[in-house]
C-alpha cells in the first residue's frame, strides 16, 4: 500500500476510530463511578493522517493497517499511584487485552532510569459487547489505553512537547537538570501517593472509634464528613452534592469550631432526639454535609448561629429548614427573628411556602 492509498484508507476508516473513543471513553468513565476509583480525567484522541504519515516514516512501518494499534488512544490520569492499578484491573475485566502489544513503561524504564512511567494496554471492547447492535462495528477495531498519574502526566507532557525524549543531545549541564526534574516529580508522586495511603489508614481508624461508640476525637475535614455522612443515613434523607470538594470540608471545620465544637463528642451532644424528630416531620430532602452540619447548629441556638460572621451572609432560607425550626421555635418568634435579619423564605418549585406571620 503506497502512501496515497494509505491515506484514502485511512481517511475512510477514520470517522470508525472517531467514533469508537467516545465509545471507550463513556464506558470507561461510567466504570470509574461505578467502582468509586477517584481519577482526574478521562480524554481521548485519534490520529490524524499526517501523523500517521509521519509515524509511519519515523518507524520505517511497512503495513500500517496491521502494525499500527494505536489510531485510537484513550488516556486515564489519576490523582495518585494508588490509583493506577485499580485502573488497570478495571481496564483488564472490562476489555480484551493484547498483552504481546501492551507495556508498563515504569518496568520498562528500569531501576537505574527516571522519566517516562505509563501503562499501555492495546485491547478491544471484548467479546461479548462486540455481539452487541450497538458495538459491532467496533469488531475489527482495537485502541490504546494509557494510565497514569497528574505528575508522570505531566513529565509525559513535557517529554513530548518539548522534545526532550532524548537528552543526548543537551549539554550535560542541561541534561543534569532535566534528570533531577524527573526525579523530582517521580519522588513527589510517591510521597503523594505515601500521604493518601497514611490519610486512608487514619479514616479507617476514625471510623473504627466512632462505631465503638468513641467519640472523643478532634474535629477535622475527615471526622466532620465520617459523622455527618452516619446522620444523613441514619435520617434517610440523599446527600447532594455526592461528592464534598476540599473548600466545603475547610467550611465544615470552620463554622463548626467558630460555634465552639471541639470534638465530635461534642458535636454529637446537640444532636438531641428532639433534633431528630423535627427532622423526620421535615421528609427526605436532598442535603450536603454542610446543610445538616448548620441545621444542627440552628436548632441548637439560632441566634448564636446568626450572631457569627458567616451566618450574616444569609439572603433567604429552605422551606424545609424552616420546617425544622419551627419544631423548636414558636413561629412568631422565629419570623420577627429572620425579618430584622432580612432573611426571606426560598421559594422551591413544588413545595408550599410557610406565610411568614407579621
Amino acid at each position: 500500500m503506497n502512501e496515497d492509498q494509505f491515506k484514502s484508507w485511512y481517511q475512510e476508516h477514520q470517522p470508525s476510530h472517531e467514533s469508537l473513543k467516545t465509545a471507550a471513553i463513556k464506558i470507561l468513565e461510567d466504570l470509574l463511578k461505578r467502582h468509586k476509583i477517584d481519577y482526574f480525567s478521562v480524554t481521548g484522541r485519534v490520529k490524524s493522517v499526517d501523523g500517521v504519515i509521519d509515524k509511519v516514516y519515523r518507524r520505517g512501518i511497512k503495513d500500517p493497517e496491521r502494525e499500527i494499534q494505536d489510531f485510537c488512544g484513550i488516556r486515564v490520569i489519576t490523582f495518585i499511584e494508588k490509583d493506577v492499578k485499580p485502573v488497570a484491573e478495571l481496564v483488564r475485566k472490562c476489555f480484551r487485552i493484547h498483552p504481546e502489544k501492551s507495556a508498563d513503561k515504569s518496568i520498562e524504564l528500569g531501576t537505574d532510569r527516571m522519566g517516562y512511567r505509563s501503562i499501555h494496554f492495546i485491547c478491544d471492547l471484548g467479546k461479548r459487547r462486540l455481539r452487541l447492535p450497538e458495538f459491532v462495528q467496533y469488531k475489527n477495531l482495537v485502541f490504546e489505553v494509557q494510565i497514569r498519574t497528574v505528575l508522570q502526566h505531566a513529565w509525559a507532557e513535557i517529554e513530548h512537547d518539548r522534545g526532550y525524549k532524548s537528552s543526548e543531545g543537551l549539554p550535560s549541564d542541561l541534561k543534569r537538570r532535566l534528570n533531577l526534574i524527573a526525579g523530582l516529580l517521580e519522588i513527589a508522586d510517591r510521597e503523594l501517593d505515601t500521604l493518601a495511603r497514611k490519610i486512608d489508614r487514619y479514616s479507617l481508624s476514625v471510623s473504627r472509634r466512632t462505631d465503638r461508640g468513641n467519640l472523643n476525637v478532634e474535629i477535622n475535614s475527615i471526622t466532620l464528613t465520617q459523622y455527618l455522612d452516619l446522620k444523613v443515613k441514619e435520617l434517610g434523607w440523599p446527600l447532594f452534592p455526592a461528592k464534598t470538594t476540599a473548600e466545603e470540608k475547610d467550611l465544615l471545620v470552620i463554622e463548626a469550631q467558630a460555634f465552639g465544637i471541639k470534638t465530635i463528642k461534642d458535636l454529637d451532644e446537640l444532636v438531641t432526639d428532639e433534633f431528630l424528630k423535627a427532622c423526620k416531620k421535615r421528609g427526605g430532602p436532598r442535603i450536603s454535609y454542610i446543610g445538616l452540619l448548620r441545621l444542627i447548629l440552628m436548632f441548637t441556638d439560632i441566634e448564636k448561629f446568626f450572631k457569627l460572621a458567616w451566618g450574616r451572609r444569609w439572603s433567604n432560607m429552605h422551606p424545609m429548614t424552616y420546617k425544622v425550626l419551627i419544631q423548636k421555635y414558636e413561629p412568631r418568634k422565629l419570623n420577627e427573628w429572620l425579618k430584622n435579619l432580612g432573611i426571606g423564605l426560598l421559594v422551591v418549585i413544588g413545595t408550599r411556602r410557610p406565610r411568614l406571620q407579621s
